[in-house]
């Protein structure tokens, strides 16, 4: 394995992939059956949004994949989004839920496609297959590992 020097933080880092410490064991079983993918659409610039119409194609592919398509939100403009992209009935809006809970359905998620949030940055953490969307963001400074 190749080592990295991380010379701001002034130690090497010897393993890849990185072994974030999570005690996945610890963390609340999800509720929702498999198979099924978390969406996190949800974040603070506008810029970062990815359009709804392309969230309600994905939600709709799959769920003709048969995967159930949930949707996590963190405040009022996020749960009327969330709303909004399940009214096609491809997607289910999550209800509200501690951050612990939500690492559970995360680290139970066949799958994530998320946008540049720090919920993204946990699913990564929790080892969870995802494609992450970034636009105005710089992936290199702040994507996801």
């Amino acid at each position: 394995m190749p080592t990295f020097r991380l010379y701001k933080l002034h130690y090497d880092l010897q393993t890849f992939p990185l072994s974030y410490g999570l005690a996945l064991s610890r963390l609340p079983k999800s509720l929702y059956p498999a198979p099924y993918l978390v969406f996190l659409h949800g974040t603070t610039w506008l810029s970062k949004h990815y359009p709804d119409a392309y969230w309600a194609r994905l939600a709709s592919q799959a769920d003709e994949a048969g995967y159930r398509v949930l949707l996590p939100w963190g405040n009022e403009e996020e749960r009327i989004r969330a709303e909004s992209l399940a009214s096609g009935e491809a997607a289910e809006v999550l209800p509200a839920i501690e951050l612990s809970r939500l690492a559970g359905v995360l680290a139970g998620a066949a799958g994530v496609v998320g946008v540049d949030t720090g919920l993204a940055h946990l699913a990564s953490a929790l080892e969870r297959p995802g494609v992450f969307l970034y636009g105005p963001t710089d992936v290199r400074l702040t994507g996801v590992s």
